[in-house]
């Protein structure tokens, strides 16, 4: 027999027919489809531990990073007003106790102000913030600062802080100003890179189910392959042989037959 390629016998001639599945051993005919088989569910696998910790991650950035950072700007908010409370309160204070009163309320919530703002700070060291909105961050903080020292003469002095009060008014609100505006946009700023997070999360979920899906239908059609492949080249040859055997037990049979 020659090659229709080179005209060649095929004993001097390179070139190998492609392999046919009816030449493989029964063995392989079973190991293929087990292999597909196998192999879907080790991808899945394999992607769903990845999907898995993309997710954990997330979760953690979420509820760990950024989430107190939220409760410290909420908490930093509430001291701005119990700062303000507290000095209303000492412009009203008629006695000593009232007055001591309301300097403990300055000091035990101006101070506090300050680290939960900067706080803010780890959002930028973990990447979760851009740096380029940094320097708000420093001016909001800064507002702060002179925000609280503008306060302490007022409750140094509580016999002159109606006085005080009137005089740097003025100074007060602009620095209020600063503090609100700021810490507006700063909260906006975590407020949507948060929504960012949990879409990030949602949309890891649903791959997720995406991925499993695809890989039961894949492992589905695998198991359909694979029983089509035993019925068509081990169950049917073996059925064929049966049949001959039977014929030639019979005396009817072709002994000549393979």
């Amino acid at each position: 027999r020659y090659c229709i390629l080179c005209a060649r016998p095929y004993l001097m001639c390179g070139y190998k027919p492609s392999m046919n599945i009816k030449n493989l051993s029964i063995k392989s005919k079973i190991a293929i489809p087990l292999m597909v088989i196998v192999i879907v569910f080790s991808t899945v696998t394999v992607l769903n531990v990845i999907k898995s910790n993309a997710q954990a991650a997330i979760n953690h950035e979420l509820n760990n990073v950024v989430q107190p950072v939220l409760d410290n700007l909420e908490d930093g908010y509430r001291d701005i007003y119990q700062v303000i409370a507290s000095a209303q309160g000492l412009l009203l204070a008629k006695d000593k106790d009232a007055i001591e009163y309301q300097k403990f309320e300055f000091e035990d919530n101006a101070y506090k102000a300050v680290p939960r703002f900067e706080s803010v700070q780890t959002l930028y060291t973990a990447g979760v913030l851009d740096s380029s909105s940094q320097d708000e961050l420093a001016k909001l903080v800064k507002a702060m600062k002179k925000w609280v020292a503008l306060h302490e003469p007022m409750f140094a002095d509580p016999a002159n802080a109606l006085q005080y009060n009137i005089d740097y008014s003025p100074a007060l609100d602009a620095e209020f100003s600063i503090i609100h505006d700021q810490l507006g946009y700063i909260r906006e700023l975590i407020a949507v890179k948060q929504k960012e997070l949990r879409q990030q999360a949602n949309d890891s979920i649903e791959e997720s189910k995406l991925i499993i899906e695809v890989g039961m239908a894949v492992a589905v059609l695998a198991a359909l392959f694979s029983m089509w492949l035993s019925n068509r080249f081990i169950v049917q040859p073996i059925q064929s042989v049966e049949k001959a055997m039977n014929e030639i037990a019979s005396g009817d049979g072709n002994l000549a037959q393979r």
